[in-house]
């Protein structure tokens, strides 16, 4: 065990953006080795998942108490499929990072490559994206780096699913539909609705207040 960051695997729920603010800083002792020496250590921990916790703790399948140690800030990423604009960014910078760390000469998406994976779903999200990439890498023979190197040819590539109407609302709008959403399943209960919304009840009041919203 060693100071610094450390993160987590599914199926612990907290993604963290901002480093001053992720996790509480807990320090902790360890014994190396062969050593007679007690060592105290600080760790910071970052989590992620793509299941939804709440109802797994309400299933028993997981912990409340760990939930609760680790739920101090969290950050929703949307997934890859909706975030066109990162997806050519990023292939570009795993294609980079392949190049040289396997001291392979640079080549460029060709335009066939770069209309597939903007027509792909990625069901495996930003880590598919990168593993399809470094393969191209190493296994393309030309100057660039076409569809079929990346294996996103007829057959594979899914249709994208089509474009949440909330991505073209203000945040005003989009919270407003949002609570309007989980008010509607929930047949106005405002406390299951704070729940799956992962927010008080009480800031859920303010917010339904705000925007003129009614409940039970």
């Amino acid at each position: 065990m060693h100071a610094g960051d450390h993160d987590v695997e599914p199926p612990v729920a907290v993604e963290v953006g901002h480093r001053r603010r992720r996790l509480d800083v807990a320090p902790c002792e360890h014994r190396r080795l062969g050593s007679a020496r007690e060592h105290t250590v600080k760790a910071t921990i970052v989590a992620a998942t793509n299941r939804n916790l709440r109802e797994m703790i309400s299933q028993g399948a997981f912990r409340a108490d760990l939930y609760y140690r680790l739920h101090v800030l969290a950050v929703t990423m949307p997934p890859l499929r909706i975030r066109e604009d990162d997806v050519l960014q990023l292939a570009d910078r795993f294609a980079k990072h392949t190049a040289h760390r396997y001291h392979l000469p640079d080549a460029a998406f060709l335009a066939d490559a770069r209309q597939a994976m903007l027509a792909y779903a990625w069901p495996g999200n930003v880590r598919e994206l990168k593993h399809l990439v470094e393969r191209a890498v190493m296994l393309s023979r030309g100057s660039g780096i076409s569809a079929a190197d990346m294996g996103l040819t007829t057959g594979l590539a899914l249709p994208a699913s089509p474009p949440d109407p909330i991505e073209s609302m203000t945040l005003e709008e989009a919270e407003r539909l949002l609570i309007q959403r989980a008010l509607h399943a929930t047949s106005g209960n405002v406390s299951e609705s704070a729940r799956r919304l992962g927010v008080s009840r009480m800031t859920l009041r303010y917010r339904m207040e705000k925007y003129n919203l009614r409940g039970e």
